[in-house]
């Protein structure tokens, strides 16, 4: 098990990570595209993984970590169980998901 804090802690110590927060979810941004979210309520975190990432972080136990269940999961995004996660698991799928968005075109910011 992991706990909530434990994730924030872990996708706040990447290179360059931001967060932006609304209601109960946290978004965790890097190369201003979101490459991860924390729903603390839920015990459940979502990571942007490759396609093929997914399927090798989802092979070992699919009630620790499955493809988000609509057109977003074909596209990588993956939830994490943090009731069941380890802390490993977590760190490893978190420093995925920022290499994998960090190699996406950046979105220019807009100008206020």
């Amino acid at each position: 098990m992991i706990h909530s804090k434990t994730f924030f802690n872990l996708g706040l110590a990447l290179d360059g990570v931001s967060i932006k927060s609304h209601k109960t979810i946290v978004r965790f941004y890097a190369n201003h595209k979101i490459m991860a979210s924390l729903n603390a309520p839920e015990k459940r975190a979502t990571v942007k993984l490759s396609v093929e990432q997914q399927d090798l972080f989802c092979l070992y136990d699919k009630a620790i970590m499955y493809p988000v269940p609509n057109k977003w999961g074909k596209l990588g995004w993956t939830h994490i169980n943090l009731s069941l996660a380890t802390k490993e698991m977590v760190k490893e799928a978190l420093q995925e998901a920022w290499r994998t968005t960090m190699t996406l075109k950046p979105i220019k910011e807009k100008n206020n």
